[in-house]
């Protein structure tokens, strides 16, 4: 785990969301804060169901409050200083970023076990099922 990926691991705990075992950090923090998976959100602070506006409000908070905020302000009124400026559409190409969600997608194919390797195993059961209604059935119509 980088320093990046281990500064956000910390940042989530500390405000009510540790990131659970066997799940990708980012997958658990686009989670947190994507309004598509509020259904999917069962704990938060408190060990209580919340929407992911309160959890986005209770994040904000928090980051505005620290130390690392008043760092990286500082980080960009220096840059700005300096005559730097933000690039605007620097972007991975469409190849790239299918290579990394393929990655990731299987990635989370091989760890959930069960789901994946299940539906396997019962895909393989099922074809054996219908494969021996018409084993050795003959070449004639009756």
């Amino acid at each position: 785990m980088n320093q990046i990926s281990f500064l956000f691991f910390q940042f989530f705990a500390s405000n009510g969301f540790p990131c659970p075992a066997l799940t990708h950090s980012s997958d658990h923090y686009l989670k947190t804060i994507n309004k598509d998976f509020d259904k999917d959100m069962e704990e938060g602070i408190d060990a209580k169901t919340i929407t992911t506006a309160e959890a986005i409000k209770t994040l904000v908070k928090s980051y505005r409050a620290s130390v690392n905020s008043q760092v990286v302000m500082q980080q960009i009124a220096e840059i700005h200083e300096m005559g730097g400026m933000v690039k605007k559409g620097n972007q991975a190409s469409p190849l790239i970023q299918s290579i990394v969600l393929t990655r990731t997608s299987f990635v989370n194919m091989y760890r959930d076990l069960g789901y994946y390797w299940l539906r396997l195993a019962i895909y393989i059961v099922l074809c054996l099922c219908v494969g021996t209604i018409y084993h050795d059935i003959g070449h004639s119509y009756r």
